[in-house]
């Protein structure tokens, strides 16, 4: 995702831009992976994962599972930042489903 420049809403369509070394080492990966596909008659995908979340990130302290954890605890929330961020996020299982629906795949798919 952090491929894309910097914008609220984020889809396949969105301008390639970097606005940080983090993206574009992520875009240089891309660009490293599909030159080599090319150059192997390889076929390939590239899927950019946005937050993933599901069983086992507990351990880790992340937002969904220390917020659900401290409602159900009936103790005060902590918001970090501004608040007004705007994050999406996907269930371990659809992303699990979108890598085996991938590999199936016969050809590359364009984003």
């Amino acid at each position: 995702m952090d491929v894309y420049q910097q914008s609220e809403i984020i889809s396949e369509r969105s301008l390639i831009q970097p606005s940080s070394l983090y993206g574009e080492s992520k875009l240089y990966s891309e660009k490293m992976v599909t030159a080599w596909a090319s150059s192997n008659n390889k076929i390939h995908q590239i899927l950019r994962v946005g937050h993933v979340y599901g069983p086992g990130e507990e351990a880790y302290e992340k937002i969904i599972p220390v917020t659900i954890t401290k409602i159900l605890r009936d103790q005060p929330l902590q918001i970090w930042g501004t608040g007004n961020e705007i994050r999406s996020f996907i269930f371990i299982k659809d992303i699990v489903s979108a890598i085996m629906n991938a590999v199936k795949l016969e050809d590359k798919v364009l984003v």
